[in-house]
């Protein structure tokens, strides 16, 4: 039972994100894009929380999120987020290419 309830309340997460992915797109098409960005923050925060630094939601996340930061003139944050998703992302690959023992 215990398992059941890990993959229900998994599966009820994803689909909150789903929710908030279309809420934050609809702020951007209302031109509202403070409330768009601050929705795709939580995104980000929520999936790193809840599916780890590396996992490719939260890298998905992570790269709309900087992406909401540059449109709303916050350039420096954009950036800093934007390099740790090109280290992170690099790292990755440089992973993949490594032969396993």
């Amino acid at each position: 039972m215990e398992k059941e309830d890990k993959k229900q309340d998994f599966e009820d997460f994803i689909t909150a994100l789903d929710a908030m992915n279309e809420l934050a797109e609809a702020f951007w098409a209302q031109d509202e894009p403070m409330r768009a960005c601050l929705t795709e923050a939580q995104i980000y925060e929520s999936s790193k929380k809840v599916l780890g630094p590396t996992h490719p939601g939260t890298l998905n996340a992570m790269h709309n999120y900087a992406l909401g930061l540059a449109k709303t003139g916050h350039d420096k944050e954009a950036a800093d987020i934007l390099e740790q998703y090109l280290d992170i992302t690099a790292k990755l690959e440089d992973e993949k290419k490594q032969p396993e023992a």
